[in-house]
């Protein structure tokens, strides 16, 4: 029986859920609302006082009339919103072993999402690449960040009829200003933006120092560690997804690794720059990495504290 590509994206997005809903469960759900907190109190029920409350919720009035004494019990006001912004350009489909970038993507946005979903926040989708490709406006529930992976698997897939999510080419090229202009045209007040990129494209500012003066930012690079160390052994015949370059690199001579090392770590400055001067925290993960770790990490330390030293090549470029 042949797959169809409808069912194969089907097929993909059951599997990517099924592999985030356990660690969501067990490990991020309470890890995301100790981080991301809501935007006040709202009142719950008054109770009696019972030893270990806090005092300062004693309401003194209420206690005076009664004789008891009571305190006020309030919950979080969550109503957050959690934005992605998704790079899908020809860059995101690069893989060195296992997953490519983009389904590693899609991960990211379910393990986020699923976590907010679990506190009622609601979730949106800005995909990109040198344009905006597709939006899915803040909505909440289990189906709606379903919906949301499946938009970024399909970025690489097969046009399906119906399908949310068209295929993007492969040689579409990376420049996210207008899609975090989109992302803050869609964020009516003060929510939560997650930037997923590999960010090897043009300086996202002035918008992202905008979108992060109104908004809580955050960055995740994702990065295959073959990037970073670069090829060593032989002639590598490479391409360049976006501009379609070819370009032969000797792997056996030491400058050329060299040379290959200190551009990475010069464009590692760079991009780090970007968020230190937009306000915003940038989380690099690997492929190496367990991508739930990586959130537990920056959910409890920040992203400065949640990087992996012994794994994480990125961590070879000093900040700036």
């Amino acid at each position: 029986m042949t797959t169809t590509p409808a069912r194969e994206l089907e097929a993909r997005v059951r599997d990517l859920v099924f592999k985030v809903r356990r660690p969501v469960n067990n490990l991020l759900h309470g890890a995301y609302a100790s981080r991301f907190h809501g935007s006040g109190l709202e009142f719950a029920e008054m109770r009696e006082y019972v030893p270990g409350d806090d005092v300062r919720h004693i309401d003194w009035n209420a206690s005076s009339r009664s004789g008891r004494t009571f305190v006020k019990h309030h919950i979080e006001e969550r109503n957050l919103t959690a934005l992605f912004v998704v790079d899908v350009s020809g860059s995101s489909r690069f893989r060195a072993s296992g997953p490519s970038r983009l389904e590693r993507f899609a991960e990211l946005v379910g393990l986020l999402g699923f976590c907010a979903n679990r506190h009622r926040d609601r979730c949106g989708l800005v995909t990109a690449t040198d344009r905006v490709v597709t939006v899915a406006p803040p909505a909440g529930g289990a189906a709606h960040v379903e919906h949301l992976m499946r938009t970024v698997l399909a970025a690489d897939s097969e046009p399906v009829a119906g399908q949310a999510g068209p295929a993007v080419p492969l040689d579409a090229g990376s420049d996210l200003r207008p899609a975090l202009r989109m992302a803050a045209s869609l964020m009516r007040r003060r929510g939560l933006v997650f930037v997923l990129s590999d960010f090897l494209l043009p300086e996202p500012m002035p918008e992202l120092g905008a979108l992060a003066s109104a908004h809580e930012v955050g960055g995740l690079r994702l990065l295959e560690p073959l990037e970073w160390r670069g090829p060593a052994g032989g002639l590598f015949r490479t391409v360049d997804p976006e501009s379609g370059r070819l370009r032969v690199i000797d792997g056996r001579d030491a400058r050329t690794r060299q040379a290959w090392t200190a551009a990475r770590r010069q464009q590692a400055r760079e991009v780090r720059g970007w968020f230190d001067r937009a306000g915003a925290e940038l989380l690099t993960v690997t492929a190496e990495e367990d991508p739930a770790e990586a959130l537990y990490r920056w959910f409890h330390h920040g992203a400065a504290a949640a990087q992996a030293p012994q794994r994480n090549p990125a961590q070879a470029a000093p900040r700036t």
